[in-house]
């Protein structure tokens, strides 16, 4: 009877080898046997960190992969399109056409989509020691991978506006600007594609350009006629470099 009982106490305190099928079964065993170092541990748990987020980058690619059939282009009149895909064509009839005017127009449009393909849209304002409204934009996936646009833009005073309005309306466009960076959201407005032929500045080039300006103490409206354009974003794209060292040479000055 004794020896029944040992050998019963023996096969209980004994445990069960098993093939562990993934890390996390590994992870368990180690942490049931008191011989495994603390260090190994560590690793095992860090192998496990880096498996998770190597699954959530894969997870973030497929969705946003699948997103991209259903995200809105920007006509060339400013409205906002959603069209159907039609194979063998790059776009087919429109579903869903909305005046392009603000951040919001495009939040109102692309939310449902974004919702729909498992993403999170946020904004945050970072603070900036040079008085630029510096903007940051995640894009988040429900797995946890995240990509980020970061914009700093002076504060956008046409029209007489105050600091308050001016500061509101840099940021809305900060927000703007990342969210078609972040989604790759194809513009046809003038300001994304060529004019009588030549190819203008973008809007990424534009925002430095005012920047620069603004370093310097350069003004505008000169600039614009010294280059006989209506308006910076008109520049051609060929005298870019020569327009950043004009604005170098009279800032100097």
């Amino acid at each position: 009877m004794a020896t029944r009982q040992r050998a019963v106490a023996t096969r209980k305190a004994t445990p069960v080898a098993r093939p562990p099928n993934n890390i996390l079964g590994i992870i368990a065993d180690a942490a049931a046997d008191e011989s495994v170092q603390p260090e190994k541990m560590r690793a095992l748990l860090d192998m496990q960190k880096e498996i998770m987020a190597e699954e959530a980058r894969i997870a973030f690619t497929k969705d946003f992969i699948a997103m991209m059939e259903e995200l809105p282009t920007i006509n060339a009149t400013g409205r906002i399109e959603i069209r159907e895909r039609v194979a063998g064509q790059r776009t087919g009839p429109i579903q869903q056409s909305t005046a392009y005017a603000t951040y919001n127009e495009i939040w109102r449009t692309i939310k449902p989509i974004l919702l729909k393909h498992h993403f999170g849209l946020t904004h945050s304002n970072i603070e900036s020691s040079d008085g630029r409204v510096v903007v940051k934009t995640t894009l988040i996936h429900e797995r946890g991978h995240q990509r980020e646009s970061i914009i700093p833009l002076p504060l956008e005073t046409s029209g007489s506006k105050n600091n308050v309005q001016a500061y509101g309306s840099s940021t809305s466009y900060a927000k703007r600007y990342n969210t078609a960076q972040l989604l790759n959201l194809i513009s046809d407005t003038k300001e994304d594609r060529d004019t009588d032929g030549v190819t203008t500045i973008d809007q990424s080039q534009l925002e430095e350009l005012i920047i620069l300006a603004d370093d310097f103490g350069v003004d505008k409206r000169r600039f614009c006629e010294h280059f006989k354009i209506p308006a910076m974003i008109d520049l051609p794209i060929a005298r870019l470099d020569e327009a950043k060292g004009m604005i170098r040479k009279k800032g100097k000055k």
